[in-house]
C-alpha cells in the first residue's frame, strides 16, 4: 500500500507529476490522473471567463476569479480537486495567485467534466463542493449541451436558451446556456 499524501505534500509535489500535475487530484490522500481538457472545455471556459468578466465590470460587483486552483474539499486522508474555474465573491483580487492548494471556498465552483473519469464522478465533485460550503456549482456539460445549477435549495438542469443565472453569488448575472458552447468568432 502507498503512503496517503496530504494536500500539503501533494501541493509540493505535483510540479513533479507528468504534465506539472496540471491533470492531477488528489482523493482520499490518492494521486489521481486525468485526461487533459478538450477544446470544448476550453470554449466553454474561454465563454464564462468573458461573460463574467464583462459581468464584473458592469456591475461594480467585486469578485475574481481563479483557475488551476486546487480545492481541499476532504481531510485525514486529504482530497484536493481542481474545478475548472473557482469563483471568489470577496477578499484580496489576487488573494489566490501564486497559491496550489487552498482550504478557503468559493462561493461559485464551475465543472466542465469532459474526461470520462471526471463525468463518473460529478456528483460526488458536487457534493464535495457543497458539503465544504460553496453557495453555487455549475456543471456545464460540453456533451449534453446544458448546466446543472445546483444552490443549497436544490437543483435545476438548463439548456439552449434557457438563462443560467448567478443568484444568490453574482446578483443579477444572466447568460443564455447556448453561448457557452458556441465558438468564438474569432476562431473561425
Amino acid at each position: 500500500m502507498s503512503e496517503l499524501l496530504t494536500a500539503q505534500q501533494f501541493a509540493a509535489r505535483r510540479p513533479d507529476l507528468p504534465d506539472d500535475g496540471r491533470w492531477a487530484e488528489l482523493v482520499e490522500g490518492r494521486v489521481v490522473s486525468y485526461d487533459p481538457p478538450d477544446s470544448k472545455q476550453g470554449t466553454v471556459v474561454l465563454n464564462l471567463s468573458k461573460a463574467l468578466s464583462d459581468y464584473l465590470q458592469t456591475t461594480q460587483v467585486a469578485g475574481y476569479a481563479c483557475f488551476d486552483l486546487g480545492l481541499i474539499v476532504g481531510q485525514d486522508p486529504d482530497t484536493v480537486r481542481f474545478p475548472a474555474l473557482s469563483f471568489f465573491a470577496s477578499g484580496s483580487r489576487f488573494g489566490h495567485s501564486d497559491v496550489v492548494v487552498t482550504p478557503d471556498v468559493p462561493d461559485l465552483v464551475v465543472e466542465v467534466p469532459c474526461d470520462p473519469r471526471r463525468r463518473a464522478n460529478t456528483s460526488r465533485r458536487v457534493d464535495e463542493y457543497m458539503a465544504a460550503g460553496a453557495r453555487l456549482v455549475w456543471v456545464v456539460d460540453p456533451f449534453t449541451l446544458d448546466v446543472l445549477q445546483v444552490r443549497h435549495e436544490g437543483s435545476a438542469h438548463v439548456r439552449g436558451e434557457d438563462r443560467l443565472t448567478g443568484d444568490p453569488v453574482l446578483l443579477g448575472f444572466e447568460l443564455n446556456v447556448s453561448r457557452l458552447f458556441a465558438e468564438p468568432d474569432w476562431w473561425r
